[in-house]
């Protein structure tokens, strides 16, 4: 055991000594700088709400809980708050668990590049990174999948080269780990099993990572027993995506743009794959300037490595592929989620093109491009309130200020109901509306969720962002013709509405 502790330490997680320690230190400080910087400004969001609701049931609840993932990220929450007792501190464990992820995918660039440089650019591309960034402020288990997969990998490699026992039993326990942090961690290891099939064919050199994977599957086996109901409440979810190459694509550009360039995750939901391209093309054409630019660069400086292009290839194909897959076979559907880990080899990709072809023209065009795409899509997250969560702290605050203890609020979609519910005292009760289509189908429903439940006449009405749950704005054009509402005020991604039936 102590010998599996001083592997983890020479990480070198805190103290880099070296002559790039300075540089290395400096990207870690510019990372948590990023990730602690407005990190409670907006509201929280359903998933998050849900998360900590969970983490706040009995132990046993917890791990049986049906909730599409498994009991890791729920447990170490729920002692996480038991020490901070505030819900917002929530957020500051996924804060940990990204900046911890930063100084990992630096070992790993220089274990597989071979060179601290191209370590120091693989740190700097995540600290920066508008998507690790987004994963490292939500509290959700995402920051925690990723730090798993990063240690998993930097092991796995580790042990690729090395053969010894206990950094496949590093491994393997990184393997166990991510399995009950994600369901989906399974497509992490399938793809380093064939990395090593590819690789090795002779007994003893596979006798080794056989028993690494043995002893993953051993542990864990109880898995077995959570995730047949989570799947279950995965196939029922509306929200389904299907996997094609729209979804392959954007999952790609993704990592390099962000979640808030071109719709949003919420408009995602609704639009056509052709409305999405024509409101990204501009950042579409700056991501295939990165890569181009960063290709022509690594050809012409960087040594030819058939092993390492290879296995980059493998993670950073096959696992979307695979992912795609287990969603058509399991009926749940596919989201670029389930892979956030597979931005690790696209940033150890990009790291080499800058780290050998800095002095080439068409890296600093890729550099320049990659910051651009960057630090708009960092000021999106920031500042514009259409990649901003609903401001549902406000609209409580704007509702107990403004109506006696009782007065119903209905939200047009649930999936601002349970963070409404949330922010506001138990005695003001929330109820949220049936869906409306745009060819008006569940309008009598939704009408009927507001006379049902008013007993006092008066009530107010939360209008959410139209695709929610009113895309036509039907529900909402119906309530004003029959001036039952009157906008009182706007939040970002909301409209208050006070309301009142005739006597």
């Amino acid at each position: 055991m102590p010998a599996l502790f001083s592997e983890i330490f020479a990480l070198e997680v805190f103290f880099v000594i070296q002559k790039n320690s300075s540089y290395f230190l400096c990207i870690c400080l510019i990372g948590i700088i990023l990730r602690i910087s407005g990190l409670q400004i907006q509201s929280l969001s359903m998933d998050e709400v849900t998360e900590i609701h969970i983490a706040g049931l009995p132990l046993l609840q917890i791990i049986f809980k049906k909730d599409g993932f498994p009991p890791l990220y729920h447990l170490l929450l729920s002692a996480w708050m038991g020490r901070f007792h505030v819900a917002e501190s929530a957020r500051w464990l996924s804060v940990i668990f990204g900046c911890l992820t930063i100084p990992v995918i630096y070992k790993l660039g220089c274990l597989l590049g071979k060179k601290n440089s191209i370590g120091l650019w693989s740190a700097f591309l995540l600290a920066v990174s508008p998507y690790h960034i987004w994963y490292s402020q939500e509290a959700r288990a995402y920051a925690l999948f990723y730090l798993v997969a990063a240690l998993a990998l930097y092991f796995f490699f580790k042990a690729m080269d090395d053969n010894r026992r206990r950094h496949w039993l590093l491994f393997s326990i990184c393997g166990v780990t991510g399995i009950y942090s994600h369901y989906y961690f399974i497509v992490l290891l399938i793809c380093c099993a064939f990395i090593v099939l590819t690789e090795r064919h002779r007994w003893s050199e596979l006798k080794n990572p056989m028993l690494a994977f043995l002893h993953i599957g051993f542990f864990c086996m109880p898995s077995v027993v959570l995730l047949q109901d989570d799947m279950n409440l995965q196939e029922n979810w509306p929200g389904k995506r299907p996997f094609d190459l729209y979804a392959l694509g954007y999952t790609y550009f993704a990592f390099l743009g962000g979640l808030s360039l071109g719709p949003s995750m919420r408009e995602l939901h609704t639009p056509r794959m052709a409305t999405v391209i024509t409101q990204i093309w501009i950042w579409l054409v700056l991501s295939a300037g990165v890569v181009f630019g960063l290709v022509r660069s690594w050809c012409k400086g960087f040594q030819k490595n058939n092993q390492l292009e290879k296995r980059l290839g493998i993670l950073l194909i096959l696992p979307l592929l695979l992912c795609g897959l287990l969603g058509y076979c399991f009926e749940v559907g596919y989201n670029g989620r389930y892979v956030v880990w597979v931005s690790i080899p696209v940033y150890i990709f990009l790291a080499m093109g800058f780290a050998e072809g800095t002095r080439y023209t068409e890296a600093k065009f890729a550099l320049l491009a990659l910051c651009c795409l960057f630090a708009v899509s960092l000021y999106n997250r920031r500042c514009v309130g259409r990649y901003m969560n609903e401001d549902v702290r406000s609209v409580a605050a704007y509702i107990m200020a403004h109506s006696p203890q009782g007065t119903p609020a209905f939200v047009q979609h649930k999936s601002e109901a349970k963070p409404l519910a949330y922010y506001l005292d138990d005695s003001w009760p929330v109820y949220a509306l049936h869906s409306v289509k745009k060819n008006g189908e569940g309008l009598r429903k939704a009408l009927g969720d507001l006379e049902n439940n008013t007993k006092n006449k008066k009530f107010w009405f939360i209008y959410t962002r139209p695709f929610h749950g009113d895309p036509g704005g039907i529900f909402k054009k119906l309530l004003i013709k029959k001036k039952l509402v009157q906008k009182q005020k706007d939040c970002i991604g909301i409209e208050i509405y006070r309301g009142e039936f005739p006597q």
